[in-house]
């Protein structure tokens, strides 16, 4: 079975994001997208508004394809971010980019580098476990 995913996508409930989640998961379904990795930017979430956005994509999902909450996290410098999902916790902002992945990844979480080519962020992934991410 084959699902067609989008990855890395963010809604109104970032900075930079205008959809609502409701909107997105009618749009990609309509585009024939099974399941969406929502990255939501770590700015403005505490474990609270990280349940609700939880619920939010739940609730949002039976529009048609699943979305899959998940957070972007940066650390303190703005220069590495990592896409995290999973069930966790919300994991922090401004967090150092090997702690965050080394905590998801000893939660059951997954993670990916996002835009290692911004600020040649590349360069920390030799400091990183790779096999954690």
């Amino acid at each position: 079975m084959t699902i067609r995913a989008a990855v890395h996508v963010h809604s109104d409930w970032s900075y930079d994001g205008s959809w609502s989640l409701p909107d997105l998961a009618r749009e990609f379904s309509r585009r024939g997208f099974g399941a969406v990795l929502m990255t939501e930017h770590d700015r403005g979430f505490d474990e609270d508004r990280w349940r609700a956005y939880r619920e939010e994509c739940r609730a949002a999902s039976a529009f048609g394809t699943v979305l899959v909450p998940g957070i972007e996290y940066s650390d303190r410098a703005n220069l590495a971010h990592v896409a995290v999902w999973g069930d966790l916790p919300f994991l922090g902002e401004n967090r150092a980019t090997k702690e965050l992945v080394t905590e998801a990844a000893a939660g059951g979480g997954a993670s990916m580098f996002a835009h290692p080519d911004r600020r040649e962020a590349w360069r920390l992934l030799d400091q990183l476990a790779a096999s954690d991410l």
